[in-house]
């Protein structure tokens, strides 16, 4: 079962609520509309990267979120730029290589 807070998510609006003039009302909506969809994003963003490390197809990836094979790559390709990690689309760019060009002795 998912839980969702939602003393937390009241406790998010009652500012807005508070305030009777929408012109006064409107500028907290937009800042807080802007700031939760950054953040589920983000989120949204980490866990199709982590679903991919563990060896998820994209289009699982996407049948599970409801998104479209070309959402989850650019999530993907978001998450791992964003965090500067490693990105699993590219596994030819991961960093868990040895650099043998200091162990070989190169030819004269």
């Amino acid at each position: 079962m998912i839980y969702v807070n939602h003393n937390a998510i009241n406790e998010i609006f009652e500012p807005s609520e508070r305030i009777s003039d929408p012109r006064e009302r409107w500028p907290l909506l937009s800042r807080l509309e802007q700031e939760l969809t950054e953040r589920v994003a983000k989120q949204i963003a980490r866990t199709a990267y982590d679903l991919k490390k563990l060896q998820w197809s994209t289009d699982q990836i996407a049948d599970e979120m409801g998104k479209t094979k070309p959402e989850i790559k650019r999530l993907i390709r978001y998450y791992s730029d964003t965090m500067n990690v490693w990105n699993p689309l590219n596994p030819s760019t991961a960093t868990d290589f040895v650099d043998l060009s200091k162990i070989v002795a190169k030819k004269k």
